[in-house]
């Protein structure tokens, strides 16, 4: 079984990086979890005056991270770049995670189960608040799924909905999924932004904005969007009514500086402008 999980998380990776619509390659499956346990990690302030406080595992105000390209949009239909996943995957989480041998772990989804080669149920966990302070229920999913379907939403990554038929939500908190032809990469695709979850009433409400600089999304991630001016900065604030206890982080609110230009990064990390750095060969990514 471990191999055949291997298998098909390599298939994800493969189905991400050949997208065409998409010029960037970044993120892939990986991306697409976020890096919120490294938020989770950090104790003690980072380089000069970028993390003010907090030393000895105590919290962090303030974390700023560098990237080098501006991101698409705060939506995870439109996540698949790695500068958009840098901030979108903390705010908006997957039903599924991929531990790090690459099996399906339980995330938004306590079970799921492949009732027959063309019908696939999720139970869902109960509890989940949404940033906006609303419960996580089984019509958030099915919509947030159904919205890569949408030809309107232009999602990147549709190509992992194309044998979905329907996405019912049969129960308070189940979830029931039907496939045109069977499809054995879709359960490993719930793991990244494809299977993604937002507030149905925000995305109802908000229509094309969402997404926006003005608008962002709500989602039920360890971080909610705070602001995004383009060509500047994108700003989380930690979200004190995450679901995951066990993931607490320590860091109040992360900060996204967008830094075109390498060299510039460089002095950005000399004066401790930026505590660290995203998607450059200074970062190896």
């Amino acid at each position: 079984m471990a191999d055949e999980d291997l298998e098909l998380r390599e298939e994800v990776d493969r189905r991400l990086l050949t997208r065409r619509e998409v010029v960037v390659r970044g993120g892939g499956a990986a991306g697409a979890l976020g890096f919120a346990w490294l938020l989770a990690a950090c104790g003690g302030g980072g380089g000069g005056g970028a993390a003010p406080s907090g030393g000895g595992g105590g919290e962090v105000d303030t974390m700023t991270w560098a990237i080098n390209g501006e991101a698409v949009a705060m939506d995870y239909a439109l996540a698949y770049d790695f500068n958009t996943n840098v901030a979108v995957a903390n705010i908006a989480e997957p039903l599924l995670r991929f531990d790090p041998h690459g099996r399906l772990q339980p995330n938004l989804a306590t079970a799921w189960d492949v009732v027959d080669p063309l019908t696939m149920t999720v139970k869902l966990r109960s509890g989940v608040k949404f940033h906006d302070g609303t419960k996580m229920t089984a019509e958030d999913v099915a919509f947030s799924l159904d919205r890569h379907r949408d030809p309107k939403v232009g999602s990147y990554l549709a190509t992992f909905h194309e044998r979905v038929s329907s996405v019912l939500a049969s129960g308070p908190l189940e979830v029931t999924i039907k496939f045109s032809k069977p499809d054995a990469i879709f359960p490993y695709a719930l793991a990244t932004m494809a299977g993604a979850v937002a507030s149905k009433a925000f995305m109802e409400a908000n229509g094309k904005k969402v997404g926006t600089p003005g608008v962002g999304i709500v989602g039920t991630g360890p971080y909610k969007f705070g602001s995004w001016t383009k060509g500047q900065e994108i700003v989380l604030d930690r979200f004190d009514g995450y679901w995951n206890k066990e993931r607490a982080l320590k860091v109040k609110r992360f900060v996204v500086k967008i830094i075109l230009d390498e060299a510039t990064i460089v002095q950005a990390l000399n004066t401790g402008e930026v505590d660290g750095v995203f998607g450059t060969a200074l970062s190896g990514k």
